[in-house]
């Protein structure tokens, strides 16, 4: 019995759609470097126009709102009493150490 012949592509056909495939890589590359670019340009939509003179925290979360959501954070914390005297504590400690006065004593 003869075998069915199987149909093999040419090495010139494989070839020309190795190629076409790179070259259909290499141009997907470069408009996404192109797309970068233009997004670098303008890193963020403003929505108000922001000067030197512009002080209002409200106004900057206009056109930052992470960074005005995190600042609002930060602002809203409420000092205790048990802070407050943690905090003494601590200052009165700054200045000693486990060593006493010999940790500023000049070597001689």
């Amino acid at each position: 019995m003869a075998e069915p012949s199987r149909r093999r592509l040419s090495p010139t056909l494989l070839a020309a759609i190795f190629a076409a495939i790179a070259v259909a890589a290499l141009v997907a590359l470069l408009v996404n470097i192109f797309t970068r670019k233009q997004e670098a340009q303008n890193p963020f939509y403003r929505v108000v126009e922001l000067t030197e003179t512009t002080e209002d925290p409200a106004v900057w979360g206009q056109d930052f709102p992470l960074q005005y959501d995190q600042y609002l954070r930060t602002v809203d914390q409420v000092r205790t009493k048990v802070r407050r005297q943690r905090s003494a504590a601590a200052h009165a400690d700054a200045g000693r150490s486990a060593l006493g006065s010999r940790a500023l004593a000049p070597r001689a």
